[in-house]
């Protein structure tokens, strides 16, 4: 395996790129020839080398959307579930390549990017997952052959583990380096939660609301979950710990806006009846998930 030292002065290099404010995101012009470091306003850092994508022109745009605390996942409808089971999140991405309007669906070369992420993250295995819709345009996260293992004793500065996993150690905190991206696109720096004493959390269908989309969202861990319907048409929110208190979202779009309730369920689970929505705006919302987790990058 090939060792590349990633030296804490590319922390403090200017993006080397145009910056392009639109209303709903950020585009990042960058001349593909040259090495370029983008850091985002929310601290993200992607550094492309020379050549990482073959394409017939010399410059490209860049957008980079970020997940990284339980509100923003809420409001985009992200779940933190995979085929292996229920995942804690240490932030997700979104990363797309356009040539003005269009849309660049290319191939990278992935010895040449890397992507540092601002969210501390807890010891213990991490994994790198990247994101596909399914037939029903909602994604699921799948897990990558890269990793990131903090099982061993953490490096001081930048670095590697001896299993050269890459992570970045500043004062207390863990913050992952992923590196040798298979794709862009979504990408997701997950653990896997493996609860022993747990069951499915049941809302009866007494207790739902027509065409409302419901999210089970974790008191201490940064996982939000979906539920299904069962046979009778309840709720049900599958393998959730006994000893865990939680959060259901409910959110009903409607022509006005979306009719909102958070509704908390600590460990006592009979019976269980949700708040009736009331029409919200998205500021409304948004406050509102923010007075409850936080908007901190560093919720643990």
């Amino acid at each position: 395996m090939i060792k590349v030292i990633f030296l804490s002065m590319l922390l403090f290099v200017c993006c080397s790129c145009e910056q392009e404010e639109t209303d709903s995101q950020i585009r990042y012009r960058i001349d593909i020839r040259k090495k370029n470091t983008i850091k985002t306003e929310l601290g993200t850092e992607l550094v492309l080398e020379p050549g990482f994508i073959d394409y017939q022109g010399n410059t490209v745009e860049i957008v980079v959307d970020e997940y990284y605390d339980i509100p923003s996942m809420i409001m985009m409808g992200l779940p933190t579930v995979s085929s292996d089971g229920i995942l804690e999140s240490s932030g997700m991405i979104n990363i797309q390549l356009f040539d003005g309007n269009e849309l660049l669906g290319l191939e990278i070369d992935i010895s040449k990017c890397e992507l540092k992420m601002p969210k501390p993250i807890k010891p213990g295995y991490y994994g790198l997952y990247l994101g596909e819709a399914n037939e029903n345009g909602v994604t699921q996260w799948i897990k990558d052959t890269n990793r990131i293992n903090l099982n061993r004793e953490p490096l001081i500065g930048v670095g590697e583990t001896q299993d050269g996993d890459r992570i970045y150690i500043e004062g207390d905190e863990i913050y992952p380096i992923l590196y040798n991206l298979g794709q862009f696109n979504w990408i997701n720096a997950d653990r896997l939660l493996e609860f022993k004493n747990a069951e499915d959390l049941i809302v009866s269908s007494d207790y739902l609301t027509d065409k409302a989309n419901y999210m089970l969202v974790f008191e201490n861990y940064n996982s939000l979950i979906d539920g299904f319907k069962n046979i009778d048409g309840d709720l049900v929110f599958s393998n959730i710990p006994k000893d865990e208190g939680v959060y259901i979202v409910t959110q009903v779009p409607i022509d006005e806006g979306t009719k909102f309730n958070l509704t908390y369920v600590g460990t006592q689970r009979q019976n269980v009846r949700l708040g009736t929505p009331i029409l919200k705006s998205k500021e409304e919302i948004r406050r509102k998930l923010e007075n409850v987790f936080g908007n901190s990058l560093a919720r643990r």
